[in-house]
């Protein structure tokens, strides 16, 4: 599942659904993949140099270590998303059952009233 599944749209402007986790679901689909941070520098002159030595260490030192969990979070995060969008695209199934359930109820206590009144 991705965020376009998503995006479906789901408000309940005239007469239609609104699904409040619909954004939450779109802001998580959009930030589910983790970046390594690219390293910079302000310093003047010697900023160049720090950022060739935080690449340097960073290579050395975290690489191979931080590099798999990022992989392996990413990988969390794309699952969660797209069991989230699944969740919100249920939700909107019921809203809509419920929606039919609840007009089915006022025309059977339509219906009884009807009948009552006889």
């Amino acid at each position: 599942m991705n965020a376009e599944l998503v995006e479906r749209d789901v408000t309940k402007r005239d007469n239609r659904h609104y699904s409040p986790t619909q954004p939450a679901a779109l802001d998580l689909a959009a930030h589910g993949a983790l970046h390594e941070p690219q390293f910079t520098s302000s310093v003047p002159l010697l900023g160049p140099l720090i950022v060739l030595l935080r690449r340097a260490w960073n290579w050395m030192s975290t690489r191979w270590y931080v590099l798999p969990l990022i992989w392996q979070q990413t990988a969390v995060n794309q699952k969660t998303s797209a069991v989230v969008g699944e969740l919100v695209q249920w939700q909107e199934i019921n809203m809509q059952h419920l929606a039919e359930l609840e007009a089915r109820v006022q025309e059977l206590e339509a219906r009884l009233a009807r009948y009552e009144s006889r």
